[in-house]
């Protein structure tokens, strides 16, 4: 499977859930993320060191929607994967994002 482009990536881009959960703020039924800033991905790096990939990804999504961590943790998982590929594919170079 080959992986986005970068360049053609929709910034912001909001996902309906395929699981809605219920927030401290109430139902939480689609998520708007947009292109990770240098200060995102800087965070992220400090973030992977205290508490690994998957919390650093829950910290990025909930710093870029304003959803405390603890309500990012109810997603479901294949929302939750949806959400960390579309930002992990801002760090892919396009040379590197087809198969050989």
């Amino acid at each position: 499977m080959s992986k986005i482009d970068p360049l053609a990536l929709e910034t912001p881009k909001t996902f309906t859930l395929l699981t809605p959960v219920e927030g401290e703020g109430g139902p939480i039924t689609e998520i708007t993320l947009r292109e990770p800033t240098a200060g995102d991905a800087e965070q992220m790096q400090k973030d992977v060191a205290k508490v690994g990939d998957a919390g650093a990804v829950i910290f990025l999504i909930a710093r870029q929607t304003k959803l405390a961590p603890v309500d990012v943790r109810k997603l479901g998982a294949r929302d939750f994967q949806i959400l960390q590929e579309y930002i992990g594919s801002f760090f892919t170079l396009p040379s590197e994002s087809s198969d050989s």
